[in-house]
């Protein structure tokens, strides 16, 4: 690594990728008082993994609850300890339902579940460690309990004699792991917590991943109507009691960019269902570095049908050649909500409610409700300038002007004549650098748009309708051919820049099918919020983040900023930014839309492929229905624009479309020209105002597929809205509801 970097040490293991490859194994989350930056190990064998495990005795049968002890109580639900497992279970009263925090039947050697595992690294080897087989085997759990909930540590080792030292017998190369899982009830809820602060390993030995409760509520065989939730794209369900041969496992990562391996996640939340009982799980400690992980029976080796939580907390990165493990580990909480649901609630929908009442309780969503005036507002995106090439050697990239402040005047009274009287302009292209924008320091807006005074005539429109006006701004990523300079770049690990890529919206006419963009040190984004503060401090205009709702990180520059640091800064920042006006986000990472007004691009469907055993439901769309308006992908975008549109309807959210204003002379023109899309979206507008503009501040409180391709969804009101995807007409309730229609009942 080059001195002038800015970086400490490495820890580096040569070789890793055969292990990591080869085992499956996806490494993070805890050291334990490691202080610098990255730190370098060398090894010159492949890195290895040696299971800690026990001897396979059968120590775990449970035939029976006559090993429960009951040990608190709060609402409807008691908090049992398990004196064979050491674990806990959770039984809810009015049902006589019990939920395990481990499977109730086979045995350890054959189902591997345990309360809490860790992947560790010492020496310049990993080894697995876990609560069942590293300790409570070796009979070194200790339990302790209060009236609120229980208390059990589980001093881990490699073998039974590590297991019994002590934190001041243990010496640097013992495999010896100390870890307390807390279980408290409160309100109703179970909380399980594990401070990683309090966590205690022997010298030289990091943690990297923690798993906790990944086994409470499996299963190995599931009722027709029971599923999981996963926090997939808007949310989709896993149906365990319908067969699905193609099923692999799936994993979420909260807040996290997709890539091959794992979806993005914007809501830090999951559940399941069993019966007439059902969990939702909310990580209210420790959601940025998690990842969801969703296993079905008979899949993939799977035995048991079960969500989990992975906490990344000690970053690494896997090289070409070698593995970088940070020196410094998250030192905080980690910790997951239950919250349980019976009856009628026992469902996505139960389940989106508790969910958005927890996070309203834990401040992460406002208390807020949508302002409902007599229309709902068109989401209307219009592009200022595209980019037609890239040039990594210039400083500027090739732009060409699509939408002048004049012509976006124009589309707007076009709309207006048409009976749209509420629009909420997000204009994007308008600063330095066009839909591809430069750097945030000294951006300005681009002068080849317009005049300041045809700007102020658009303002003075958009004021005099009581339309608003927001200009999109990255203010976390620029452009790499003019990308932030060395000092105020983020790095990866390995002391490469940190790069993302954005989709470009005009592939295909303007430039390539995305742009790779490097983001700015998180140190600097302080300074980038003010910058952005700057630019907008007299004009009458909010702000759309385009890139702040979407993207979270480390940053290895300079002082070491963890990707929850990271999150706190991203949160604040946009309270600076939004001060005084108003503010719409791109994407929605929950841990930064409170102070939004409007959240643009929210996903409508679910990422992984839908199967009759893996569906989208609006989950996401329920927790927030009400607090802020919301919209999709732009409608024409889509593949099929009618679909996109009733799929809007069935999940409650606003109209959206993306023009441009200029031809270019190609045909591929026409899915963004907005004079082929003028008639349609006022049509679709009209229809869907109509339909949803006085429920725009009400809740989401029902939903339910009523036949194949035909669904329900029920407002706090009373009003119904049945939406037909299907080819042909469908009666329900006495109800037709038309082909490729919706229908509304109050």
């Amino acid at each position: 690594m080059n001195s002038s970097s800015g970086f400490f040490n490495k820890k580096i293991v040569k070789s890793a990728c055969a292990f990591v490859c080869a085992a499956g194994l996806l490494l993070s989350a805890s050291g334990c008082g490691i202080g610098g930056n990255v730190s370098k190990i060398k090894s010159d064998a492949p890195l290895k993994v040696t299971e800690a495990t026990s001897s396979g005795e059968t120590y775990r049968l449970i035939e029976d609850n006559t090993n429960l002890k009951k040990m608190a109580s709060s609402g409807l639900i008691e908090l049992y300890y398990d004196s064979v497992t050491m674990s806990v279970a959770v039984r809810e009263t009015s049902k006589d339902k019990y939920w395990y925090a481990l499977p109730t039947t086979g045995t350890e050697a054959a189902n591997n579940s345990s309360v809490v595992s860790a992947t560790v690294l010492s020496g310049g080897k990993l080894y697995s460690l876990n609560s069942q087989d590293n300790s409570v085997a070796f009979g070194t759990t200790v339990v302790k309990s209060d009236s609120r909930g229980l208390y059990v540590t589980y001093t881990m080792g490699i073998d039974a004699k590590t297991a019994t030292l002590t934190s001041k017998t243990v010496n640097e190369g013992n495999i010896w792991l100390q870890v307390t899982v807390n279980y408290v009830l409160r309100d109703g809820s179970l909380f399980v917590s594990v401070d990683m602060s309090k966590t205690v390993c022997a010298p030289g030995l990091t943690v990297l991943d923690v798993n906790l409760l990944d086994f409470f509520g499996a299963s190995a065989a599931s009722a027709a109507d029971d599923y999981m939730l996963v926090p997939d794209g808007s949310g989709a369900v896993i149906k365990t009691g319908v067969a699905d041969a193609s099923y692999k496992t799936l994993n979420f990562g909260v807040y996290q960019q997709a890539s091959k391996d794992v979806y993005s996640a914007i809501v830090p939340a999951f559940g399941v269902k069993q019966g007439e009982s059902a969990f939702s799980a909310i990580i209210s400690s420790g959601a940025e570095l998690a990842t969801i992980t969703a296993e079905r029976a008979g899949s993939d080796g799977a035995v048991y049908n079960r969500t989990g939580v992975k906490f990344n907390i000690t970053p690494y990165s896997l090289g070409d050649e070698n593995f970088y493990v940070a020196d410094e580990s998250y030192d905080g909480q980690i910790e997951i909500c239950y919250r349980f649901l019976l009856g009628n609630n026992a469902g996505y929908v139960g389940m989106a409610v508790a969910t958005r009442e927890q996070l309203i309780r834990e401040s992460v969503l406002s208390t807020k409700t949508v302002s409902a005036g007599e229309d709902m507002p068109l989401i209307l995106s219009l592009i200022g300038k595209g980019v037609t090439s890239e040039n990594p050697l210039s400083l500027i990239s090739s732009t060409k002007t699509l939408t002048t402040y004049t012509e976006a005047l124009d589309i707007l009274t076009q709309l207006k004549s048409k009976g749209i009287d509420n629009i909420a302009l997000r204009y994007k292209g308008t600063l330095d650098g066009g839909l591809n924008q430069a750097d945030i320091f000294g951006a300005d807006m681009m002068l080849t748009l317009g005049t300041n005074s045809s700007f102020e005539d658009l303002c003075n429109y958009v004021s005099s309708q009581n339309f608003s006006i927001f200009i999109e701004t990255n203010v976390l990523s620029s452009a790499r051919y003019n990308r932030f300079s060395s000092g105020n770049s983020a790095y990866y690990l390995d002391g490469e820049r940190i790069s993302v890529s954005f989709d470009n919206e005009l592939a295909g006419i303007y430039g390539g099918a995305y742009f790779k963009r490097n983001l700015i040190a998180a140190d600097k984004i302080a300074d980038a919020a003010e910058e952005v503060a700057g630019i907008f401090e007299d004009l009458p205009v909010g702000i759309s983040l385009g890139d702040m709702g979407k993207v979270l990180y480390a940053d290895f520059s300079g002082n070491y900023t963890s990707r929850t640091q990271t999150a706190n800064i991203i949160s604040e920042q946009t309270k600076i930014i939004s001060a005084g006006r108003s503010l719409m986000v791109s994407g929605g990472n929950f841990y930064m839309i409170k102070n939004a007004n409007y959240i643009s691009d929210l996903p409508l469907s679910a990422n992984a492929p839908e199967t009759s055993a893996y569906e989208s439901v609006p989950f996401v769309p329920m927790i927030l229905h009400g607090i802020s308006d919301y919209s999709g992908t732009p409608i024409n975008y889509a593949e099929d624009d009618k679909t996109a549109f009733l799929r809007s309807i069935e999940y409650g959210a606003c109209q959206s479309f993306e023009f441009v204003y200029r031809e270019n002379g190609d045909e591929t023109d026409s899915a963004v020209v907005y004079s082929h899309w003028m008639n349609d979206a006022a049509k679709y507008y009209e229809e869907a105002n109509d339909a949803l503009s006085d429920l725009r501040d009400k809740r989401i409180n029902g939903h339910y597929m009523v036949a194949q391709g035909i669904y329900c969804t029920e407002y706090s009101t009373g009003s119904i809205i049945y939406v037909n995807y299907t080819d042909n007409d469908y009666t329900v309730n006495g109800v037709n509801v038309p082909s490729m229609d919706f229908v509304r009942i109050n």
